[in-house]
C-alpha cells in the first residue's frame, strides 16, 4: 500500500498495487483477476463501513494498481493488541462496550454487502481498519464471492507459488483444493472445500471469530499445524479467558456485568457453531441481538 496524491481532485488517497512480484509477465490470470475484483466490490459497495474505491488503472509500469480513500488507522487486531500491552491508542479501547459498537459497525458493513450478493469469506480482525476518528471499515475482498457465483477454482493457484507454504493463522491463501480463507477464523463449510455451501452464514461465522478475538483475545479456531487448526472448525466453541484490558485492574466485576457478558458470549457462540443451520440465519438476525445488548448495557461498567 502506498500514499499518493490524485492532482485533479487535489486530494490524498492511497494506492495499492499488484505485488512486484506479480507484476511482470509471469503473474496468473487467477491473481490479476482476484486484484481487480477487489478493486470491483470497492467501487461498488458503497456504505459508511466499507472503503470506498476511486479509480482503477495501469502505471507507466505497467503494474495494475487502484485508489481508495486514505484513511489514518490500524487494524482491529493491532488495536485491541497494543490496548492489550497498555498502549495508548486514539483509535480503539475499551471499555468493551465501545469496542463493540465499532464491531457493529463492521457487521453493518458486511450486512449491506449480503444485500447485494457479496460474501466475503475472510471476515478476521486483520481486516477491520479503524481509524483515528472512530470509523471502521471492512477491507480486503479480493477472496469474497459475488453473486453467488463459483469462482473459487480460478482462486486455487492464487499462492500456489509460494504463498501457499505460509500455513498460519494470521496468512490468507489457499490450503489444498478448494480451501480458500484463513484457517484460524474459517468456517467449517471453508476448510471442508464445501463451496457451494457458502452462503451468509459463512460470514456470520468469520464475524464471531472477530467477536471472540475481541473476547478472548485469540482465533477460535486453535491448533499445533494447519491441520489440526483446520480440523478445529467443526468443533463446537466454549469462551476462554477474558483478555487483559477488558476491565481496569481491580475492577469487581458485578453480577449485572457477568450478566452482560454471559449475553455477548452466547452471541459469540451461536455465530460460531459448527453447523450452518444453528447459527444467526444472516448478519441482520445478529446485528438485531447486538443491537439489543447495546441498549440492555448503556449505563453499566462495561460502557462507562
Amino acid at each position: 500500500m502506498f500514499r499518493g496524491f490524485d492532482q485533479i481532485l487535489r486530494r490524498d488517497v492511497a494506492i495499492k498495487m499488484m505485488h512486484e512480484r506479480y507484476g511482470g509477465p509471469t503473474h496468473t490470470p487467477a491473481i490479476r483477476g482476484q486484484f481487480l475484483k477487489e478493486a470491483r466490490i470497492g467501487g461498488h459497495l458503497l456504505h459508511p463501513n466499507i472503503l470506498a474505491v476511486f479509480d482503477l488503472g495501469v502505471n507507466r509500469a505497467h503494474q495494475i494498481y487502484y485508489t481508495m480513500r486514505l484513511v489514518d488507522g490500524a487494524s482491529l487486531q493491532l488495536c485491541l493488541d497494543g490496548v492489550e500491552k497498555g498502549v495508548v491508542t486514539k483509535m480503539i479501547s475499551y471499555p468493551l462496550r465501545r469496542v463493540v459498537e465499532t464491531f457493529v459497525g463492521a457487521c453493518q458493513g458486511v450486512d449491506y454487502a449480503h444485500q447485494r450478493g457479496v460474501i466475503h469469506l475472510d471476515l478476521k480482525p486483520h481486516n477491520i481498519l479503524v481509524s483515528g476518528f472512530s470509523e471502521v471499515f471492512v477491507i480486503d475482498w479480493g477472496l469474497a464471492r459475488v453473486d453467488e457465483t463459483d469462482d473459487t477454482e480460478d482462486l486455487v493457484d492464487l499462492y500456489r507459488d509460494g504463498e501457499g507454504s505460509h500455513h498460519t493463522a494470521s496468512s490468507t491463501g489457499v490450503f489444498g483444493e478448494r480451501v480458500v480463507g484463513t484457517p484460524g477464523y474459517m468456517a467449517p463449510e471453508q476448510a471442508g472445500g464445501a463451496v457451494s455451501s457458502f452462503n451468509p452464514t459463512t460470514d456470520v461465522y468469520g464475524l464471531g471469530g472477530i467477536l471472540y478475538f475481541i473476547l478472548f483475545g485469540t482465533a477460535p479456531n486453535q491448533g499445533r499445524d494447519i491441520h489440526e487448526i483446520l480440523a478445529a472448525t467443526s468443533q463446537r466453541k466454549e469462551p476462554g479467558k477474558l483478555r487483559p484490558g477488558i476491565f481496569s485492574r481491580g475492577q469487581r466485576i458485578s453480577k449485572e456485568v457477568k450478566t452482560a457478558l454471559d449475553s455477548l458470549q452466547a452471541i459469540c457462540l451461536k455465530a460460531l457453531e459448527p453447523q450452518q443451520q444453528d447459527r444467526y440465519p444472516t448478519v441482520e438476525a445478529m446485528l438485531i441481538e447486538l443491537n439489543e445488548w447495546l441498549s440492555l448495557t448503556a449505563g453499566t461498567p462495561l460502557g462507562s
